[in-house]
Parts: structure tokens; sequence; C-alpha cells
């Protein structure tokens, strides 16, 4: 069971895992139903030098996908284990940048 640089047992708060795992897909929907509604040559606001045609493959490019018990994605999502044995779909460096960069900090239930 995780726990934290204290050694006390921590809760995850599953629906902020749930949520933060849904967001992909929301908000690529979002993204998708604009761009069949705008002209695909828009220039992005924040990033002139794109065009919407521009965020549209930059965002859909990125894909991975990883299939197991959930128990083990579980513990992959918050770097407790490697993804040896499960099944890996997609570009392996986007799983290999998480792994590398995201950094889980644990709290004390209360």
């Amino acid at each position: 069971m995780p726990q934290d640089q204290a050694g006390g047992l921590s809760t995850l708060p599953i629906m902020d895992v749930v949520e933060h795992l849904a967001a992909p897909r929301r908000e690529g929907d979002l993204l998708a139903e604009a761009a069949a509604r705008t002209d695909l040559e828009t220039p992005i606001p924040t990033c002139p030098e794109w065009r919407l045609r521009d965020l549209v493959r930059h965002t859909g490019g990125a894909d991975c996908t990883v299939r197991g018990p959930s128990s083990d994605l579980h513990l992959l999502l918050w770097n407790r284990r490697t993804p040896e044995g499960l099944e890996v779909d997609g570009d392996i460096s986007l799983l290999d940048f998480w792994q590398e960069t995201v950094q889980v900090r644990w709290s004390r239930s209360r």
C-alpha cells in the first residue's frame, strides 16, 4: 500500500484520478467540435505562428494506451510500478516521459 514520506498510509483521491484520466477525451472532443465549425487556418491567439490545423495535429498526434489489471494501472499511474507485463500500445515515449517527470506527493489522511 502506498505510504507518504513519514510512513503513514495515504488515501488516494480516486475521483481526482478518474477526472484527470477523463480530461483528454473531454478536451479532445471539445477541440474536435470547435475544429469542425471553424476555419482550420484560424490563428491561435496564444501562439500566433500556429493555425488551428497545427493545434489539432499537435494535440491529436500523441497517443499511448496501457492495458492491464486496474490495480497495476493504478500503480503505474502513480509511478509505483514499471510497465513490464502490461500491454502498451502507441507512443511509449509518452509513458517514459510520464514516469521521468511526474512526482507524486503523498499526504497523511486525517
